[in-house]
């Protein structure tokens, strides 16, 4: 079975989208579905020799675009639709994109794009500065203006979605300007709430995420050091093919900082391909900062990386961690879930990451309830907003502020049980949905039951009973554990890593201009 993607924009039809197909099928007229739901077709059908052709209209609800996850599958009958005129040696490094399409009523925007494997792919995510044409002309013109000036030699580093100010990028950041690199930027947007945390002797060394000066800063740069892949410099899924042929060009050379322990979701799940040596989202010369050599074995084994890429040195973000004495709060953060991401914005009451809060707090003990907050992935924000749980969310402003004060965390398989433990918190792991979540995610835990850190509950009545019981929550065995996976405790982990960078290729800070 063949298909292909006309070189016909999707068109925006009253409540719905019309994409526009032609297919070419052995067998009878087969069905067109996204994400598993069928959708209505119009157009011309033909049967030739025990073939069907056709050149159609599949119709998407607009109503189904905010239930579907952020990347949803088209298939013709039982197989993924491919493009037939555009070969796939092509998307190597530059998966084609048509024009992003606005969703208004939605605040989104629907890509029809061609992946790694030559498949049709619906991306719909909120909309962004760069689906505007004139803001991805401006990026072009910066470009320019960046080959002009010239090539920096200075360090862009950033956190997720270049709007955070709080994790290892941010403390490596001003550990570089403590050993006088001057050459060092940071790009954060300027409406963030973290705009307030940058030093003031730093801001002149910080870019204002979308501004000229940042898309100019961002081609000069080749050092690319931050807790997400190059994308977050800009913005992920960008439609600027410019700004994504950057962010994987053979120029740059990536330090991934981690914004936490990479032991949860093993790197060799299906959805973790991006995150492996070689894909076509990483750049070639990528460096990883681990946290132990189990860690490092992992990147290694799953992630297809060599051992001398991976520096065994510890997140500098741990060098920073604070934990207060009296610290008495229970702080429930499950992990994001992909297949939620649209949902939690349109009709966030109906996702399964709410259902499970729901669970959670029905499980507390009520004399807990007051001391009881919880926290969550960006990407789950709405979800969390939802009036059911206001009596729980914390008044920190940064999550750092609310992990000083948390006693226990609670959480399914988020890496954010990393950091709890090495501030001194207990962490329960409730592992009642972890199967169906594993399958959902496509992906592995590599974060076993002997692995762990922390009680594991499986059923509603453990996580009651060990909740009870605070001996629990953290013993010796559960840091002797935690010690084979996160080896620094010393508060060293930036200087290990500013001597490994000075040792390998990278440029001494002392010498960048």
């Amino acid at each position: 079975m063949r298909s292909l993607l006309l070189p016909l924009p999707i068109r925006p039809l009253p409540g719905r989208l019309g994409l526009w197909l032609g297919i070419v099928a052995r067998g009878p007229r087969p069905e067109v579905a996204v994400d598993g739901h069928r959708l209505h077709t119009t157009g011309w059908w033909a049967g030739l020799f025990g073939w069907t052709v056709g050149v159609v209209r599949a119709d998407i609800p607009v109503a189904l675009l905010g239930e579907l996850p952020i990347h949803s599958r088209l298939t013709v009958g039982e197989r993924t639709a491919r493009y037939a005129v555009i070969p796939s040696t092509w998307t190597n490094h530059a998966p084609r994109r048509r024009q992003p399409l606005r969703v208004r009523s939605l605040r989104s925007t629907v890509i029809v794009r061609q992946n790694i494997r030559n498949g049709v792919v619906l991306t719909v995510r909120e909309t962004q500065p760069l689906d505007s044409m004139t803001r991805r002309l401006l990026v072009l013109l910066a470009f320019i203006v960046a080959q002009v000036r010239g090539r920096s030699e200075g360090v862009l580093l950033y956190e997720k979605h270049s709007n955070r100010y709080e994790e290892s990028a941010a403390a490596f950041f001003e550990y570089l300007h403590e050993r006088g690199d001057t050459g060092a930027r940071f790009v954060l947007a300027r409406n963030s709430r973290d705009w307030q945390r940058v030093p003031q002797h730093l801001r002149r060394f910080v870019l204002a995420k979308h501004s000229f000066r940042h898309y100019v800063e961002y081609f000069r740069h080749v050092n690319f050091w931050g807790t997400e892949v190059p994308d977050h410099a800009m913005d992920l899924r960008n439609a600027s093919r410019v700004a994504r042929w950057w962010a994987v060009s053979r120029h740059l050379r990536f330090v991934f900082l981690q914004h936490g322990v990479m032991l949860m979701i093993s790197l060799g799940s299906d959805n973790r391909a991006d995150m492996r040596q070689g894909h076509p989202s990483r750049p070639a010369h990528t460096r990883i900062v681990a946290s132990s050599e189990v860690e490092a074995h992992h990147f290694v084994s799953d992630g297809g990386y060599r051992r001398e890429d991976v520096l065994v040195t510890g997140l500098p973000k741990f060098d920073l961690a604070r934990h207060a004495d009296a610290a008495n709060l229970v702080t429930i953060m499950p992990t994001w879930r992909p297949w939620d991401y649209n949902l939690a914005r349109v009709a966030p009451e109906r996702t399964t990451y709410a259902a499970f809060l729901r669970r959670v707090l029905e499980t507390v003990p009520a004399e807990m309830l007051p001391n009881v907050r919880i926290a969550t992935h960006p990407h789950m924000q709405n979800v969390v907003e939802l009036p059911e749980f206001a009596p729980y969310l914390s008044s920190c402003a940064q999550l750092d502020e609310l992990l000083i004060r948390t006693g226990l965390l609670v959480t399914d398989y988020s890496s954010i049980a990393f950091d709890a433990f090495h501030r001194g918190a207990g962490v329960i792991f409730a592992w009642q949905e972890i199967d169906e979540c594993l399958e959902r995610y496509g992906g592995i835990l590599t974060l076993t039951e002997g692995l762990a850190f922390g009680p594991v509950t499986r059923t509603w009545a453990d996580l009651a009973a060990t909740l009870r019981a605070p001996s629990a929550w953290r013993s010796e065995a559960h840091e002797s554990k935690f010690t084979q996976l996160v080896a620094f405790h010393d508060g060293r982990n930036r200087e290990r890593l500013y001597d490994a960078l000075r040792e390998g290729n990278e440029p001494r800070p002392d010498e960048r201009q």
